[in-house]
């Protein structure tokens, strides 16, 4: 008796239904998919965690900032620059406009030019051919060149300027240091200074020689040496002020003593006032500009700067 034929039905079904997999195979799935998932459980970690570590390591570099501002705060300004002429370097770099200066940073000056610079004890002017460093509040070393101080009061902190033969300290006063070739000059136009245990006053004038010498000398306030300083002086604001009052400034400016040929002329020059901004002329062409707007005449005789009365100017256009 033979098999009886297979249902094709039941044989397409048989074929199209999912084999039971070798027991080998469904533990190496297991194993596999059991690894895998671990891995991405290691990675989950991981990443949580250096989330947190880069969170942490932020607010740590924050407090750290913020300690560092508290320990080393930002530079301050030691002064600003108030004029500039001719070329001028501020750490080997061309000096523009009214630019801050810090502790550390180097000014030279070439031929014929200078800078005018306003720090917390008094005004400067730096003048041709000059290499200062600045040191610190109120101190600057002078390598080479000149410079003028002009300070308004003793009381301040004193200014200190450190050359290679010494200290010059300010006591209230006008002076002018030059260091040139091996000597060192200190001229006083006002007031005193301080140079080792002498006290330089005004009109005098200290030099050290290369050879070591140290001389001492009267010197005017008007002095040519002192003349370069015009071009860099700082003109106030006059405008509605009277000519008297910038007279009385240019005179002690260059130098002189101011002097009216008789008083009509001196209530002139209290009663006209000054149009127009000067600061940004000289000291010397302010002073063109007011012979040339008022019927005013200055001359220089001596020590003195003599104002006289001369014919009306002509009307301004």
């Amino acid at each position: 008796m033979t098999d009886p034929l297979p249902d094709p039905i039941e044989h397409l079904l048989r074929a199209t239904m999912p084999q039971q997999p070798p027991p080998q195979l469904t533990e190496l799935i297991r194993a596999e998919t059991h690894k895998a998932w671990r891995a991405s459980v290691r990675r989950r970690r991981l990443q949580r965690r250096l989330g947190w570590a880069a969170a942490i390591a932020a607010a740590l570099m924050v407090a750290l900032w913020i300690r560092s501002q508290a320990l080393w705060p930002a530079p301050t300004s030691l002064g600003h620059v108030v004029k500039i002429h001719g070329a001028v370097t501020l750490d080997h770099a061309v000096l523009e406009g009214a630019a801050a200066l810090r502790a550390g940073q180097v000014l030279r000056s070439g031929d014929s030019s200078g800078v005018a610079i306003d720090m917390e004890a008094a005004s400067l002017r730096i003048g041709p051919w000059t290499e200062v460093t600045l040191v610190g509040p109120n101190r600057i070393s002078l390598d080479r060149g000149l410079i003028y101080c002009e300070t308004s009061s003793s009381d301040a902190d004193p200014l200190v300027i450190a050359t290679a033969w010494g200290e010059v300290r300010h006591l209230g006063t006008q002076f002018m240091v030059n260091v040139e070739r091996q000597t060192l000059r200190i001229q006083v136009r006002e007031g005193e200074v301080l140079w080792h245990d002498e006290r330089i006053g005004a009109g005098r004038q200290v030099t050290r020689h290369a050879d070591g010498r140290i001389t001492r000398s009267s010197i005017q306030a008007n002095d040519p040496t002192w003349s370069w300083i015009g071009e860099l002086a700082i003109v106030p604001d006059m405008r509605g002020k009277p000519v008297h009052e910038f007279l009385a400034w240019y005179a002690r400016e260059t130098g002189f003593r101011l002097a009216y040929a008789d008083a009509r002329t001196r209530r002139n020059a209290l009663n006209h006032q000054l149009r127009g901004d000067f600061s940004r002329f000289s000291a010397r062409e302010a002073r063109i500009v007011v012979e040339k707007t008022t019927n005013l005449i200055l001359r220089e005789s001596d020590d003195r700067l003599e104002v006289s009365s001369g014919p009306a100017p002509p009307p301004l256009p």
